[in-house]
């Protein structure tokens, strides 16, 4: 079998149809490299583009999706996401990822390209063969283990509601806020009322925030847009599910859910902070995983970060790696990354960063 590991900037009609085949029969089927949510940032982002693929007698197998932002590539999936992953074909085997990888890698040689893989997963099927072919390479390369997914694991779906309803204390958190505040749920898993309920959630996360360090980007109205069609996007894919809670019809607490084939991941949360004495975030949880065991999921992900209140909860702590790769030549690349490793191995310089450094950067985009 020929195979052949191409670079393309073609995104018409027939690359969608041929990528969306390879997503529905993938191992990962990503929501954040959904076909629908990686065309929608094709036609977002205004930078150039590109996919590298592999191609097994001219059918696809394996795919990723890069954007360049001042001589750096990173995936496109960074525009909104948790995690990054590449997509291959549930049928490759560990020489197809092999061959994949060190073609990616032969073509940032020759392209004299610098790549900066964001939140790889280290739980990833092909991790093992990416971390292997990296290790091997002639290029630059640094593999640092640099952020962390908590995950909340059951031995069986019904048993991942088992964590809250054994808890006396979130018992009482739930029905204290259900009575006191003639609350309820709301589950929704289709686009009926996404607009009016994605500028309640941006407004909810505005005022939350308020005039702190870490203040909403909503508070740019590009970025409410940008929401509202990355989240038409994943119902167009059918991974998308929202919950809130209800005071009087009011919603007060938000969570946008996406569906993986083994977790649901809690991508975005926020609540009125007028309502914070009844922890509305946490109590929040209970329809998330009812509706997770309901679904036949046994895990729960928290997502991208290490906030203190997932680990109240959380069973494991999936780690993400950042993948940096570049021609030896380039010292200004090398130099960041280095520096980059430094920081993250420290934790007092990388707590200065998260809490300060971050967040400005973060708004400022």
């Amino acid at each position: 079998m020929m195979n052949k590991v191409i670079v393309t900037e073609n995104f018409d009609p027939l690359f969608w149809k041929s990528y969306s085949a390879l997503w529905c029969n993938s191992t990962s089927r990503s929501p954040y490299q959904s076909p629908a949510i990686l065309q929608y940032f094709t036609s977002y982002y205004k930078g150039h583009i590109i996919s590298i693929l592999l191609k097994k007698e001219n059918k696809l197998y394996g795919a990723v999706i890069l954007k360049e932002s001042e001589g750096v590539y990173t995936f496109l999936s960074d525009l909104k996401t948790d995690v990054n992953f590449f997509t291959f074909h549930q049928s490759c085997t560990d020489d197809d990822l092999e061959f994949f990888f060190s073609g990616f890698l032969q073509i940032i040689r020759r392209k004299n390209w610098s790549v900066m893989l964001n939140n790889v997963p280290s739980w990833a099927d092909y991790f093992p063969s990416l971390s292997k072919i990296v290790s091997k390479s002639n290029l630059f390369c640094q593999n640092i283990s640099y952020s962390v997914s908590p995950l909340m694991e059951a031995e069986n779906p019904a048993a991942l509601i088992g964590f809250l309803d054994n808890s006396f204390k979130f018992r009482r958190l739930r029905s204290r806020l259900l009575n006191h505040l003639n609350g309820d749920f709301e589950i929704l898993t289709d686009d009926t009322d996404l607009e009016e309920w994605t500028t309640e959630f941006c407004q909810t996360h505005i005022k939350k925030w308020g005039e702190t360090s870490t203040r909403s980007s909503f508070l740019k109205k590009g970025r409410q847009q940008f929401l509202l069609d990355s989240m038409k996007a994943w119902c167009n894919d059918k991974v998308l599910t929202r919950f809130a809670i209800k005071s009087n019809g009011k919603r007060i607490a938000f969570s946008i859910s996406l569906k993986s084939p083994e977790s649901l991941i809690g991508h975005s949360t926020t609540y009125d902070p007028d309502y914070h004495k009844y922890s509305p975030g946490k109590v929040l949880l209970q329809p998330i995983l009812k509706w997770s065991a309901d679904n036949q999921f046994s895990k729960f992900d928290f997502g991208d970060g290490d906030e203190n209140y997932k680990f109240q909860f959380a069973t494991k702590n999936q780690v993400m790696n950042r993948i940096m790769i570049s021609p030896k030549t380039n010292i200004a690349f090398i130099l960041k990354t280095l520096l980059i490793k430094t920081v993250r191995n420290n934790r007092q310089a990388y707590e200065f960063y998260r809490k300060k450094i971050k967040n400005l950067i973060r708004f400022s985009l």
